[in-house]
């Protein structure tokens, strides 16, 4: 038997419905081109501006590495305009080893559904590749800040790396974009912006964008974005700052949340969501010399509460407001309540404007550590 069984790989391949020709072409890798990064921007009429990257090349021990190969060109669909890269780059310009997609908000509003389904559909793409927006031109986030010694694929690597460690957002991927859209239409993305430091511009992402039914619809602003990444478990870590009642200023670093939902039924009708929140943050700075800072602690835990508290309701007030569920509070609720879930799905677009959404914030300021006073 295990002699004979690479007789079943054809009928395998078969009941799979794979097929050879779904596969890239073999190439020399000596003449290929891997880009890195695709941007995507309105371009004239009705037409897409793509503009794709390379990283920094290799030419071999020894040898200096070569700058990033920027190309650009219009087309009606992201696959023209890839395709017609062809022709331009040192080598066959491959598209396999895409990390990282940029989309405009210009675009975003007219070609989110064109992209998504280029990017899922072509054989060289993959459902790993990260996908940001930025208000500005997505091809500023090339070409202003490649160099030749670094890639815009480089730098975005790094803020991904960033963006699991702040409060500001949390990466995500073509595939969970997908997911999150197939499921009611709604879906959060990064948001990217390229800004000047000196003469130096810098990439930064400080907060979140969500959308509706494949159109970008609006930015959070940077607490919201926050807001959401604590409801949905995405918080790294973050900064928030108190001033006490003695005109002290505390530094607290947030160090763990954790969100439980508890919903509340009336018969059978939902008519509220509140979302339990434990918050525990670290006292990391203190600017200004209030006697026994330690004994504050309690007061602080209250502080936080409040704000973390009114930032959540407000963003939950946004998201009702807008009738757009980018919290995915559906999908939460038939885990919660799976011997509903049919109710739930029949109903929620009834309940949903009419809930009372809420948070209760249970914040813990933890011991730190003074020097001249020990533990405080």
């Amino acid at each position: 038997m295990k002699r004979n069984s690479w007789m079943l790989l054809p009928a395998l391949l078969l009941l799979t419905g794979c097929r050879g020709d779904l596969l890239p072409r073999a190439r020399d890798i000596t003449t290929v081109e891997l880009m890195q990064v695709l941007a995507l921007d309105e371009g004239e009429g009705d037409k897409l501006r793509v503009t794709a990257a390379t990283g920094v090349r290799s030419v071999g021990q020894g040898g200096e590495p070569k700058p990033p190969v920027v190309l650009q060109r219009e087309a009606p669909t992201v696959l023209s305009a890839c395709m017609s890269m062809q022709g331009s780059a040192d080598g066959y310009a491959s598209f396999s080893h895409v990390e990282q997609v940029v989309l405009s908000a210009d675009a975003a509003e007219r070609s989110t559904a064109g992209l998504l389904d280029f990017l899922e559909r072509d054989p060289e793409m993959r459902l790993d590749t990260h996908v940001y927006l930025t208000e500005g031109k997505a091809s500023d986030v090339i070409e202003q800040l490649q160099k030749e010694e670094r890639s815009a694929a480089e730098l975005l690597e790094g803020l991904q790396r960033e963006l699991e460690v702040n409060s500001q957002g949390w990466p995500v991927n073509v595939g969970e974009l997908l997911a999150d859209l197939e499921e009611n239409g709604c879906a959060l993305l990064p948001v990217l912006e390229v800004k000047k430091e000196g003469k130096k511009p810098v990439l930064r992402c400080e907060t979140m964008g969500w959308f509706q039914e494949d159109d970008f619809r609006q930015t959070l602003k940077r607490k919201q974005a926050r807001a959401a990444a604590i409801l949905k478990g995405e918080l790294g870590s973050g900064v928030e700052e108190l001033t006490l009642p003695e005109d002290t200023v505390v530094g607290l670093r947030l160090t763990r949340s954790k969100c439980r939902w508890v919903p509340r039924w009336e018969g059978d009708k939902l008519t509220g969501l509140t979302a339990q929140v434990q918050m525990t943050a670290d006292l990391a700075e203190v600017r200004s010399g209030a006697p026994e800072i330690g004994s504050q602690r309690e007061r602080m835990s209250r502080a936080m509460e409040r704000t973390i508290k009114k930032e959540l309701e407000e963003l939950l007030l946004e998201s009702q407001r807008s009738g757009a569920d980018f919290l995915h509070l559906q999908r939460e609720l038939r885990v919660l309540c799976p011997a509903r879930y049919r109710e739930i799905d029949l109903h929620w677009k009834e309940w949903f404007p009419e809930m009372e959404l809420s948070a209760q914030v249970q914040g813990t300021v933890e011991r730190s550590y003074d020097l001249n006073g020990g533990a405080a």
